[in-house]
C-alpha cells in the first residue's frame, strides 16, 4: 500500500475516529466543501466489478492547514466487501483490497513541499507530487507513489484502465478555497416531523424536550463502525439518563428498502435499546452529515449547540455533553482549578465597544463548548491546557458574524479578541 494512504488511514484512525466504510460507494459525483474539491467520475465507474471509495476528507487543523483526499480502488466484490465490513476480525482483508487511486493534497499556495511532508509525516518528493491547479489562494496537488502496487486477482486489468483514466477524471473536477461546512449548525434549531423504526409518528419539539441535551447520533445500516458501537452508545443512554440527556439514532438511509429492518436486527443484536428514528424529509438540506457516524448536540429547544463529532466516538460524545452541563451549572471561578488553564474571549463591535450576550464556541476535536459574553463582552473558560478554535457562534439581534470571525487560543492561559459587525 502506497505510503501516503498508509499516512492517512493512521491520520483517520487517530483524529477522527472514522472507520473505512463509511462513503457510499461508486458515487459518480461528490461535494467536499471542506477541502475546496467536488469529485466528478465517468458513468462506466458504476459497471465496474470493483468499486471507488472515497476514504478520507479532511482539513487538517495543523499548522500550516492541510487538506486531504483519497479515493482508492476497491479490489474486491460488493458481496465479499459488505461481508467483511461489520467484523473487526477480518477487516484487514479489506485494507489490503484498497488500491491507491487519486490522492489529492491541499494547502495555501505559498506552502512548499517540505511543509506539507511535515504534516503528513513523510518525505515528499516532486517526483511524487503534481500540481493541479491554484485557485483562490490554495494550491491543490496529485500524489502519486513510485512504489509498485500488488493487486488482488482477477481486479489488475480494471484497476489499470481505471488508474489511465485519472488524469482526465481530475481535469473534470471542482478545485475552490475550501468551506467550513458546519460553520451555519451551531445555533440552528432543527424542525421535522419523521417516524421511528416501528413506524410511531415523532415530531423533533416532542423529541428534543425530553431532555436537556440529546446526542443525535446520525447513522447508515451498511456502516461498519457505526454498528459496532450501538451497544456503547446505549450504556450511553442508560449513564446519561440521571443527567437529563440522552440519544436518539437517525437511520440516514432508511428510505432504501430493508434497511429499516436491518438497523432494527443490529441494533437487537448489540443490545441497544434507546430510540431510533427515520430520516426525515429534507435531511440534506436540514444538516451536514457525512461521513458516518456524525453525532449532533440539541438542546431542549432543538438547537443545535456547538459543532458535531465526527466518527464512532462514544467517550467524546460524554465527554462533551458533561462539559456542557458542568459550563451551565458551575458558578463562575476566579482562578481555573488545578491542571487547567483560564481563557478569555473578548467579543466587540466595530467600534471597540463591548458585546454582551455573543456565545462564543472553545472548540477541539472532540466537540465544542459554549460560553456567553458578560456585560464586559467577555466569555471565560477554563479548561484542560490545550489548542482551542474560537468561533462566535451567536449574537444579538443588530450583529452579523461571518463565517471568518475565527481565530485560535492556547494551550496557556491567554486573552484574544474576536470582532463582530454591529449593523
Amino acid at each position: 500500500m502506497k505510503k501516503l494512504i498508509c499516512c492517512m488511514l493512521a491520520l483517520l484512525l487517530c483524529l477522527s475516529g472514522i472507520a473505512l466504510a463509511e462513503e457510499e460507494k461508486n458515487d459518480l459525483a461528490a461535494e467536499y466543501p471542506e477541502i475546496g474539491f467536488n469529485l466528478r467520475l465517468p458513468p462506466d465507474v458504476a459497471q465496474m466489478k470493483g468499486s471507488i471509495m472515497t476514504l478520507i476528507s479532511m482539513k487538517l487543523d495543523t499548522e500550516p492547514a492541510v487538506c486531504l483526499y483519497s479515493a482508492v480502488y476497491l479490489a474486491m466484490t460488493d458481496e465479499d466487501y459488505y461481508a467483511y465490513a461489520l467484523d473487526p476480525e477480518t477487516e484487514d482483508r479489506v485494507i489490503k483490497a484498497l488500491m491507491p487511486f487519486l490522492d489529492v493534497i491541499g494547502a495555501a499556495e505559498d506552502t512548499s513541499l517540505e511543509e506539507l511532508g511535515k504534516v503528513l509525516g513523510i518525505p515528499l518528493s516532486a517526483d511524487e507530487v503534481k500540481l493541479i491547479t491554484t485557485v483562490d489562494g490554495y494550491a491543490f496537488y496529485r500524489y502519486q507513489d513510485t512504489a509498485q502496487t500488488e493487486v488482488p486477482e482477477g481486479f489488475a486489468e480494471e484497476y489499470a484502465d481505471l488508474m489511465g483514466k485519472a488524469d482526465a477524471i481530475l481535469e473534470g473536477c471542482d478545485f475552490y478555497a475550501p468551506v467550513d461546512p458546519y460553520a451555519q449548525q451551531a445555533g440552528k434549531k432543527l424542525s421535522f416531523e419523521t417516524v421511528d423504526l416501528d413506524g410511531n409518528p415523532v415530531s423533533s419539539e416532542e423529541l428534543f424536550s425530553r431532555h436537556e441535551y440529546t446526542l443525535l447520533n446520525i447513522w447508515a445500516s451498511w456502516c461498519g463502525p457505526c454498528a459496532r458501537e450501538l451497544g456503547e452508545l446505549d450504556a450511553l443512554n442508560n449513564r446519561l439518563a440521571d443527567a437529563d440527556c440522552g440519544v436518539v439514532g437517525l437511520l440516514e438511509d432508511s428510505a432504501e428498502e430493508g434497511t429499516v429492518q436491518t438497523a432494527k436486527d443490529l441494533m437487537a443484536e448489540k443490545g441497544a435499546h434507546y430510540l431510533c428514528i427515520q430520516a426525515p424529509e429534507g435531511l440534506d438540506g436540514m444538516l451536514v452529515y457525512k461521513p458516518y457516524p456524525t453525532t449532533y448536540i440539541v438542546d431542549r429547544s432543538g438547537a443545535i449547540v456547538g459543532t458535531p463529532i465526527v466518527g464512532a466516538y462514544v467517550d467524546a460524545y460524554e465527554e462533551a455533553v458533561m462539559n456542557l452541563l458542568n459550563a451551565n451549572g458551575a458558578e463562575a471561578e476566579e482562578a481555573p482549578k488545578e491542571g487547567q488553564a483560564a481563557y478569555t474571549v473578548i467579543v466587540t463591535d466595530q467600534n471597540g465597544e463591548p458585546v454582551p450576550g455573543a456565545a462564543v464556541g472553545f472548540c477541539l476535536e472532540t466537540g465544542c463548548i459554549p460560553v456567553e459574553t458578560d456585560e464586559n463582552g467577555a466569555a471565560v473558560y477554563s479548561g484542560a491546557p490545550a489548542r482551542y478554535h474560537i468561533q462566535v457562534v451567536d449574537a444579538p439581534d443588530g450583529y452579523d458574524y461571518p463565517d471568518d470571525t475565527d481565530l485560535y487560543i492556547g494551550p496557556e492561559s491567554g486573552q484574544e479578541t474576536l470582532v463582530i459587525t454591529k449593523e
